[in-house]
């Protein structure tokens, strides 16, 4: 019993520390990827001079970037004043250099004082929280698979994968509610109200698509609903857990339409490549599983009919 707590308490050790690298080397590779994205959107090659690529305003666009193609001030995050960081208007197609043009997004009311010229660090610790919370939900998605699936439980044992299965689920709660509620503290046009980050349709600013948000939302309280049942499945009845686990089919949908559409780094394509890669990675467990639990349920109806 010991030996199994300790390889437990290591693996979590050692699954908070990859996940850690992960969003961390994803903070390092973005500014390359931010690179390629620039000569994608404009066609035109930056020259870089064999110097080291940097984005000192952490604005999504390479220095060079700004002051080749772009024309924006690479000191300043939100060249134009008008609430959006220059990269963010780059992507969504609006003139980083008008303060004027995302009017027709709702941005008519904004004033020049609304917006901070600082470094946006809310703003990426939004983005980080996102791809912690996925990244916890994947691992918790595909242990919870392997305690049932023949092929992935010669991957992992299943003696210790539903205590982790619980902890990553545990641990994507955490950086979900981080991740919405950090929104609570923006400045600007993407501060949102309590409503706005816990009651789904509730945002009706148009600056962002209610649906997908709502999706979002939603996808939060049913990992809520996951994680509290497993914790408290031993005071429960195997039929209430195995209903209430049941609602585990519509997560990954429900979190992969909410990233695609309304996910800022999603417009960058290989981010995009690698969220929907390491979807469809699930996605053949996902039914084989469904289709496991179905023909149980068939077979055990038929077995009491005979």
């Amino acid at each position: 019993m010991k030996k199994i707590y300790t390889y437990q308490k290591k693996s979590k050790q050692t699954l908070f520390k990859v996940t850690i690298f992960l969003v961390l080397l994803f903070f390092q590779g973005y500014i390359s990827l931010s690179a390629n994205a620039e000569e994608g959107i404009e066609g035109d090659v930056i020259d870089y001079k064999e110097e080291v690529i940097v984005d000192s305003d952490l604005d999504g666009l390479t220095d060079e970037g700004e002051k080749q193609i772009f024309k924006t001030n690479p000191t300043l995050p939100d060249t134009d004043g008008d609430g959006f960081v220059d990269g963010a208007e780059i992507l969504n197609g609006t003139d980083a250099l008008d303060y004027s043009d995302p009017i027709g997004k709702g941005m008519a009311n904004l004033s020049s004082n609304d917006s901070d010229s600082s470094t946006p660090w809310m703003w990426y610790l939004s983005r980080a929280s996102g791809f912690l919370a996925y990244i916890f939900l994947w691992f918790s998605i595909f242990l919870g698979l392997s305690i049932r699936d023949p092929f992935l439980k010669k991957m992992v044992k299943p003696v210790y994968s539903f205590d982790l299965h619980s902890f990553t689920a545990a641990s994507a709660v955490f950086w979900g509610l981080f991740h919405g509620t950090s929104f609570l503290f923006h400045e600007g046009p993407f501060k949102m109200s309590l409503g706005d980050v816990f009651i789904p349709l509730h945002m009706a600013n148009g600056l962002v698509d209610s649906g997908p948000l709502a999706l979002g939302i939603i996808a939060f309280y049913v990992m809520v609903v996951l994680i509290v049942t497993s914790y408290a499945k031993k005071w429960m009845s195997q039929k209430i857990w195995r209903i209430s686990h049941f609602l585990n089919i519509t997560l990954l949908p429900l979190v992969a339409v909410h990233a695609l559409f309304i996910g800022t780094d999603m417009q960058n394509q290989p981010i995009r490549a690698w969220f929907l890669i390491s979807v469809f990675i699930l996605v053949p467990f996902y039914l084989r599983n469904l289709s496991s639990l179905v023909w149980n349920k068939w077979r055990t109806r038929s077995s009491k009919n005979i």
